[in-house]
């Protein structure tokens, strides 16, 4: 048998596990091999070492500081998995909480609405159109005033703000007359009524969209905006156009049963006042204001 062979049997030779076949080759290539044998002398020295071996206890404190690391590395793989699974849910949830909060702003929204019109004029696929068209803008709106990182910083957080806020003022004044009942009011009250007549119908709407969306964004502006520094008229139109976003679907929702051309002046009355009330807030905020 070749050296290689003899030396994959030493330790089965050894053990006493090798055939009676293995054996007597193994011990006929020992007898005329010297490297093989001068091999097998060396690892029985060893083997004959290990049978003298006396197994040792572990020190206590020794084996009580290795069972209480032990359990501290399990703790700590616990509170590792459970932090990276909160993170990860937390990564789940941030795209998710502002398009919930959407949701339920464009329900809301739409609830009140409902309160002073008959939305079942509308069809069915427009209004889902709408209300999914309003639930993202309420959801990017939300998520710049909630989740947005420091690096969009403050004057985003602020526009975001207003644009809410007036939002919700525009929703009360919305609920006690909507521009069509506060138009039809002011077109038979005698104070107002010669102005009313000298306007068009696509005017009267024009002029109503815009202190429709003028007097909130103006309010809102003020009280949600800091002391802006440099170009608060800049930073209150950007308030006035997230809220003209805002505003498009509940206009399109009250121009249902009238034309094209009056869903078109009323949204264009309220961009010119979105814009102008939210440069007005920033602008006596920054002006006039002391902080």
């Amino acid at each position: 048998m070749k050296c290689q062979n003899i030396q994959k049997l030493f330790m089965s030779y050894l053990a006493g596990e090798a055939s009676e076949k293995e054996k007597l080759a193994f011990e006929a290539h020992i007898a005329e091999c010297s490297f093989c044998s001068g091999e097998l002398q060396e690892l029985r020295l060893v083997w004959n070492s290990l049978d003298i071996w006396e197994d040792q206890r572990v020190p206590n404190h020794l084996e009580e500081w290795l069972l209480s690391t032990a359990r501290k590395a399990v703790v700590a793989i616990q509170e590792n998995v459970w932090t990276s699974s909160w993170v990860s849910f937390k990564r789940l949830l941030k795209p998710m909480a502002p398009i919930a909060m959407g949701l339920v702003a464009a329900l809301l929204s739409a609830a009140i609405l409902s309160a002073k019109m008959n939305l079942s004029t509308i069809h069915p696929l427009g209004l889902t159109a709408v209300g999914a068209l309003w639930t993202g803008i309420y959801g990017i709106i939300f998520y710049i005033l909630f989740f947005a990182g420091q690096s969009e910083a403050k004057s985003w957080r602020d526009f975001a703000q207003a644009s809410i806020t007036a939002v919700g003022i525009f929703l009360v004044f919305t609920l006690i007359s909507p521009v069509p009942s506060s138009i039809h009011f002011c077109r038979y009250y005698a104070i107002t009524q010669p102005v009313i007549e000298r306007l068009s119908l696509g005017g009267s709407f024009f002029l109503f969209g815009a202190l429709y969306a003028l007097i909130p964004m103006s309010i809102a502006a003020y009280f949600s905006s800091s002391r802006s520094g440099n170009h608060p008229l800049a930073k209150g139109s950007m308030a006035g156009v997230m809220f003209v976003a805002l505003l498009a679907p509940s206009i399109y929702l009250q121009c249902a049963p009238f034309a094209l051309g009056v869903l078109l002046v009323w949204f264009g009355g309220a961009l010119i006042g979105s814009v102008l009330g939210g440069a007005i807030g920033y602008w006596v905020r920054y002006r006039f204001a002391g902080n």
